[in-house]
């Protein structure tokens, strides 16, 4: 009985010293693959700096013109560039909500909380009705309690102040890898949409992503109003004749304060001094993002 007892006793510690040994591994062996997953990200992100960097840089370049003759074809219509991520003269400014509270500030304040409805609804769904408003509440209560003299606040940084909301925010501030609210595939990062900033300037209309554009006039118009913006439409335009263009008798019945939130000017500057890159490695799944700066300025 005596020897059965030991035999029992050193076969149990025997496995349970080989299953310490293989999860010692597996974690050994996760962490060197996502390791080397960071790493390939950050090697793409430096590549795709490097050709953003050597684009911007100025030359002159000599070419040799040769005779030829060449025969007239139609015009072909240029493949639409969609930013990556939405530039940051394309964000909604939460601090005149801040400084001036939402009562002075209606349009701008019911704006944000159709943004967060529309952009997190697969969120939100569990939630109790109107919690994008408890959301927004609890945003611009924490900003007032952050920004000092700063000029500008990073989101990430705020902690709201009902803690059972906090969970929900940061899925919000991170979003998905992928998103598509056309295809109602994920959710985009928050950071992407909304900003606090001292320095206010309304929504670039022309370098806006189309997500940013669906907050205003919905999602089936904006697919064809993005293509139109920038294939047919040179110069700026008026909201007027916008509105016309997007051809949805519902916006007629919008708060005209809606629209003072546009630029609807062709712009003379450039999306953004600073890009926000994402780069991420195919085999592990891990995604990166860095915020880069124009070499021109």
């Amino acid at each position: 009985m005596n020897i059965l007892t030991f035999v029992l006793a050193t076969l149990l510690i025997l496995s349970l010293g080989t299953a310490a040994s293989f999860q010692k591994h597996a974690i050994s062996r996760r962490s060197q693959a996502a390791f080397i997953g960071l790493r390939k990200a950050e090697r793409n992100l430096l590549r795709q700096s490097e050709i953003k960097t050597f684009k911007e840089l100025q030359g002159t370049e000599n070419k040799q013109s040769t005779p030829s003759i060449t025969m007239a074809s139609p015009a072909k219509k240029k493949p639409l560039s969609i930013p990556a991520v939405n530039p940051a003269c394309c964000r909604l400014n939460l601090f005149p909500l801040i400084e001036q509270g939402k009562e002075n500030q209606k349009a701008r304040y019911e704006l944000a909380a159709k943004m967060l409805k529309m952009f997190y609804s697969k969120l939100l769904v569990s939630m109790k009705r109107g919690t994008e408003f408890l959301l927004l509440d609890a945003i611009i209560e924490a900003g007032k309690r952050s920004l000092k003299d700063q000029p500008s606040i990073a989101l990430e940084t705020l902690t709201l102040p009902d803690p059972d909301l906090q969970p929900i925010y940061y899925l919000m501030l991170k979003g998905t890898k992928r998103s598509n609210l056309f295809n109602a595939k994920g959710y985009p990062p928050l950071i992407d949409f909304l900003k606090i900033e001292r320095l206010d300037a309304p929504i670039c209309l022309f370098h806006a992503h189309p997500h940013m554009l669906a907050s205003f006039f919905g999602l089936k118009a904006t697919p064809a109003l993005y293509e139109k913006l920038h294939q047919e439409i040179q110069g700026g335009i008026e909201i007027e004749a916008l509105l016309l263009l997007v051809g949805d008798p519902q916006l007629a019945f919008i708060d005209p304060e809606i629209w003072t939130l546009l630029d609807c000017h062709k712009p003379k500057h450039k999306r953004s001094s600073v890009e926000t890159l994402v780069a991420e490695d195919q085999e592990s799944g891990i995604a990166i993002r860095s915020d880069v700066r124009s070499a021109n300025v």
